[in-house]
């Protein structure tokens, strides 16, 4: 116990007594590829309840697809380590639903557009490698082929903790996120200036 104490503590010192980043400038473009989106997860995961009465008349879903999510977003520093500024997140994902009882099926497309404003904290840490966190929310805008449900609807993100290295002006970025509009990760590339 006493061990992990001392490792917590020295980690801890090491964070805030090494030199803090001192960007070049305080507006930042990132442009970053992800995984799927959270959707898609979803959609693929679900479970398979077609063994009772409510679940024969229930549609199923089937051959699940979604490639690559894109996200654009500018932050403007406020302070050296209060970020603020928003993105705009692209993600396709289809998928066919079908019905065991009459036997018919269809093709889901969706087209998922996301704004959400952020708030970025980023952490003491050194000059060629960046840890920061940060939140967002906003809204998700569904645009899709037979899609009936709502074409707007809430959307949040938490990045626990993401990262930036390289050099001031030019870096490279990845960063945890987990929300409705990512569950996963996502790396890329930001212009500070």
């Amino acid at each position: 116990m006493k061990n992990s104490f001392f490792f917590l503590a020295v980690l801890a010192a090491g964070l805030f007594l090494c030199s803090p980043s001192h960007a070049q400038g305080k507006h930042e473009i990132n442009l970053y590829m992800s995984g799927a989106c959270s959707e898609y997860l979803q959609l693929n995961t679900s479970k398979d309840n077609s063994m009772d009465l409510y679940g024969l008349y229930e549609s199923k879903v089937r051959y699940v697809e979604s490639g690559p999510g894109l996200t654009l977003d500018y932050n403007y520093a406020i302070l050296n380590w209060l970020v603020v500024g928003g993105q705009f997140n692209y993600h396709r994902v289809s998928w066919d639903q079908y019905s065991l009882v009459s036997g018919n099926s269809f093709n889901n497309t969706k087209n998922k557009f996301a704004i959400l404003p952020q708030v970025k904290f980023r952490i003491p840490s050194f000059k060629h490698f960046r840890l920061y966190a940060k939140v967002a929310a906003g809204m998700t805008l569904n645009i899709g082929h037979y899609y009936t449900n709502d074409p707007v609807v809430f959307a949040w993100e938490v990045v626990p903790l993401g990262c930036e290295w390289g050099g001031q002006r030019v870096y490279g970025t990845a960063e945890v996120a987990y929300g409705s509009v990512i569950k996963g990760g996502r790396i890329g590339i930001g212009f500070r200036f």
